[in-house]
């Protein structure tokens, strides 16, 4: 605001633009109270409308239509990156559950000795567990790293500020964590399940 002039509109087809039809390219109204911006809207489009000859060669464009069509253009992009980041989480987890079953087939003979030192079902279980979950995390910190570079680098690009607050951080842990734990459950079980005796005679 501090780098607009307001001028008549006279002085402006006079001094500046010389245009004999005296044409406007847009015009501005402010409104009294949010209450009235459809009731002026529908009004100015009307003596618009009566102006041109019933010719409808302009658009009435109001703050809260704008508004309303940002909100729904976000809401798409939030669905769209919703399932791109449900379809990226489903690939990890499966990533996650696979490399589990291969450090399970690899430390068969462990799990059973650890069983057959007296821990049970439950102790293997949450050894597995809580090994998903540190890979997650470790997954989910480096992606909030990587996530907060983008979003500055995009920020800049387009000069508009971005930021990435606390509650998307926690959210991004406990999605990790979440995922760790799902992903993670069935070579646990696979774990836990396992017999001490077969487990010693694996190779």
């Amino acid at each position: 605001m501090n780098r607009k002039v307001f001028v008549p509109i006279t002085a402006v087809h006079k001094r500046f633009t010389g245009d004999p039809d005296r044409k406007v390219s847009y015009v501005n109204t402010m409104i009294d109270k949010p209450d009235n911006i459809k009731k002026t809207a529908d009004e100015i489009r009307a003596v618009l409308k009566r102006r041109h000859r019933g010719i409808t060669d302009f658009e009435v464009w109001d703050r809260a239509s704008r508004l309303e069509q940002n909100q729904q253009q976000n809401q798409m992009l939030n669905m769209v990156f919703l399932l791109a980041g449900a379809v990226s989480l489903l690939v990890g987890g499966i990533v996650i559950m696979n490399i589990l079953l291969a450090s399970f087939q690899e430390r068969v003979r462990e799990v059973g000795v650890r069983k057959a030192l007296g821990a049970n079902g439950l102790h293997i279980m949450a050894q597995f567990l809580v090994e998903s979950v540190l890979v997650t995390l470790l997954g989910g910190g480096l992606g909030l790293v990587l996530g907060f570079g983008f979003t500055q680098a995009v920020a800049a690009l387009i000069d508009q500020p971005a930021t990435i607050t606390p509650h998307m951080a926690m959210m991004g842990f406990l999605t990790s964590v979440s995922a760790g734990i799902f992903f993670g459950f069935y070579p646990a079980v696979k774990a836990a399940r396992m017999n001490p005796v077969e487990a010693l005679r694996y190779e």
